[in-house]
């Protein structure tokens, strides 16, 4: 996996098959998508196999740098877990994972996140 610029977000979607997971907890699969912000497309897309007990699949998330979550059901208990991993949720989608992301990068949800990015700086000199 690539390295995160502050223009880039990382999700992760439970998967089977190239499609959504309709149980959180019971995905041993997870496609991990690196998302470039300012131009809504997604740059890289990997399956990655969740490893397995002891390890938690939040813990798990968190090191690889996820931001956010895309799933189906979600128990809540791993609803608070990745809300206190500081891991941003949006559950109750199925489908493809490709119809999923191209949809979410049109997206609302997608938008507000742009919304939050620093602006461009230019800097002015000035003689003294």
């Amino acid at each position: 996996m690539s390295a995160l610029s502050p223009e880039t977000i990382r999700i992760a979607i439970p998967s089977y098959d190239r499609r959504v997971s309709p149980r959180f907890d019971q995905a041993r699969e997870f496609h991990i998508a690196d998302i470039d912000l300012r131009h809504r497309q997604c740059r890289e897309l990997s399956a990655l196999v969740c490893p397995q007990p002891p390890y938690t699949i939040g813990d798990w998330l968190s090191e690889l740098g996820t931001h956010g979550v895309i799933c189906s059901g979600i128990h809540q208990h791993h609803q608070h877990q990745l809300l206190q991993l500081g891991i941003w949720l949006i559950w109750g989608i199925s489908g493809e994972i490709d119809s999923i992301l191209d949809h979410w990068l049109q997206s609302d949800e997608l938008q507000s996140l742009i919304n939050e990015l620093p602006k461009e700086k230019t800097l002015v000199c000035q003689a003294h």
